[in-house]
């Protein structure tokens, strides 16, 4: 049997980093990215195919976009999401940075937009799976903040699990915002595979609860 793991987020889930060899340092994708690291670890525990993961990641965008869709993007909302995914087992969701950008989105929205999506995975028969984004070195990140806590505070209460990067990253890596190179948003491959490894450990029980007895 294989556990299907589907990821839905923005930028920084696709793996993009700044180039920093050549300016104006543009963004390329790298194989050193959260869903990937966490995919390869799972599999060496459990052994190489157990797991398999699809990141349905679009740079740029927000809570809005998922819960309800984006026809220029081409997404359908979450739940069409849900339906054509069925294999898919866990469905992880990591948003947050653009959604503190937007001056549209409110922390209510980000909170019930997070809410739906447990709703619908839960409703498709598959384990939702919240990861808070890192903390971000720009005048956004109070912002920020406010929205995963809100969103944490609402997991809870549903029994979501969370996987707390914003936590995890500002209290094990002091110069966190020197791993934010050029933008102050988007990560290096350190906080990439660090991600990765901590989603790995949260994931890990949740696998092994999913796999034949």
């Amino acid at each position: 049997m294989t556990v299907q793991i589907l990821w839905c987020g923005d930028s920084t889930l696709t793996g993009a980093v700044r180039d920093m060899t050549t300016p104006p340092y543009n963004f390329k994708l790298t194989d050193v990215n959260e869903f990937k690291v966490c995919t390869d670890l799972l599999n060496a525990h459990f052994g190489e195919g157990t797991v398999e993961s699809l990141s349905i990641a679009q740079g740029g965008t927000n809570c809005i976009d998922w819960r309800y869709g984006n026809n220029e993007r081409g997404m359908p909302d979450f739940g069409a999401l849900m339906y054509q995914h069925q294999l898919a087992k866990i469905v992880a969701v990591g948003l947050g940075i653009n959604c503190a950008y937007n001056p549209n989105i409110s922390v209510n929205d980000f909170v019930n937009a997070h809410a739906h999506y447990a709703d619908m995975a839960r409703q498709w028969g598959k384990t939702p799976v919240f990861t808070t984004p890192c903390p971000i070195s720009t005048p956004q990140n109070g912002r920020l903040w406010q929205f995963q806590d809100a969103m944490k505070n609402m997991a809870r209460a549903k029994g979501v699990l969370v996987i707390d990067h914003y936590v995890a990253i500002t209290s094990a890596t002091p110069f966190w915002a020197e791993h934010l190179p050029v933008d102050g948003f988007h990560p290096d491959e350190d906080i990439y595979r660090f991600k990765g490894n901590a989603s790995y450990l949260a994931l890990r029980d949740v696998v092994k609860g999913l796999m034949p007895v």
